[in-house]
């Protein structure tokens, strides 16, 4: 079961370790990314949301932060909610100028986010599931792991189809 194992950890960690080279590639030349119309504008929201609500998150972080340590470290602090207020701002034009553009491309390198946020977003969730009564053994949650990476591949390939 170990051998087995370890040889779907590696198996698994393969397309893992692609997704900001090789897959970029792909999406950049085999996927159709322009988008116009009403799936333009639910990229537009998509993307919105994928912009916002990490950075809506890191600054709730900070400003608990703020309020332990500004005390100690005010001229600090005000640098960092400087900082933080450029990047809001950055983000939001960006966004303004995404949301006047009739036409849209997706960059192929917007892909390279879905992996991180699905990790970061579903890790919680099926932590607590797995938590409680559906504890699943190890082969299982690996099986669940490759039918997911199989889907994943199977939408590069619709999205790469001419």
């Amino acid at each position: 079961l170990s051998g087995s194992l370890h040889f779907y950890t590696w198996f698994c960690g393969m397309p893992s370790g692609q997704s900001g080279g090789s897959m970029t590639i792909f999406a950049k030349d085999y996927t159709a990314r322009t988008l116009v119309g009403t799936t333009a504008t639910i990229f537009k929201w998509v993307n919105t949301f994928f912009t916002l609500a990490p950075l809506a998150v890191v600054t709730v972080v900070v400003v608990r932060f703020f309020r332990v340590t500004f005390k100690r470290y005010a001229l600090s602090n005000a640098m960092l909610s400087l900082s933080f207020m450029l990047v809001w701002g950055t983000a939001l034009l960006i966004l303004y100028h995404e949301f006047q553009a009739q036409v849209r491309e997706v960059p192929a390198s917007w892909f390279g986010i879905l992996n991180p946020f699905f990790i970061i977003g579903l890790s919680p969730v099926l932590t607590r599931l797995w938590d409680t009564r559906m504890n699943p053994p190890a082969a299982i949650k690996f099986g669940i792991g490759l039918v997911l990476l199989g889907l994943g591949f199977g939408a590069l390939a619709v999205g790469g189809l001419k």
